[in-house]
């Protein structure tokens, strides 16, 4: 019967050490798609695969968008781009209702605003994640590490969409999606 429960007591510990590490990011480093179609006999090896053309009527060529005559384009501009980003960062380092605030400007491609170091913001944001201003997900398990009182809001726009992203430090999830946005929320 000791035995019994000395056994089971040492399963119940592997286990809440696996669903630990799987909560705070941890990973196998097994890509479970990968492993699959490694796995499959009949799959084709690397670079075999020919490419898929395009004809989706949402996506159109670039010489669709582009002006015929290399005059102006439709809104009478020189049909220069759009810069990837307009953002207002907005930090308070002593929490939301501190009243203590600063905010900065950031335009991206080519970098500029009063932002105290836009290149190295610019730079962090091209490299995050598509998701970088998603907010944590209700059903994330988060380690319940306070990071201090910190927040920040970035309003605007970031590579044709619009952002109103909010940012704290509150667990370790939020501490994760702070850091990454470091140089552009704590220059």
């Amino acid at each position: 019967m000791t035995t019994s429960l000395s056994v089971s007591a040492a399963l119940a510990g592997v286990a809440l050490t696996g669903l630990l590490a799987a909560g705070c990011g941890g990973s196998t480093g097994a890509d479970p798609q990968a492993t699959a179609s490694s796995a499959s006999p009949s799959a084709a090896p690397p670079g075999s695969a020919s490419p898929s053309p395009s004809n989706s009527p949402s996506s159109p060529s670039e010489s669709a968008s582009a002006p015929l005559d290399g005059g102006e384009d439709e809104d009478g501009g020189d049909g220069g781009e759009q810069p990837a980003g307009e953002l207002t960062v907005e930090v308070s380092p002593n929490g939301e209702n501190s009243g203590a605030s600063t905010a900065w400007t950031l335009t991206c491609d080519p970098a500029a605003g009063d932002h105290p170091s836009p290149q190295a913001a610019c730079d962090a944001l091209a490299a995050a994640a598509p998701d970088v201003f998603a907010p944590v997900s209700g059903d994330s398990m988060c380690t319940m590490i306070h990071g201090g009182p910190q927040t920040a809001t970035i309003t605007g726009t970031w590579n044709g969409t619009e952002v109103d992203a909010s940012f704290n430090r509150q667990n370790g999830c939020e501490i994760d999606r702070w850091d990454r946005l470091a140089p552009v929320l704590a220059p």
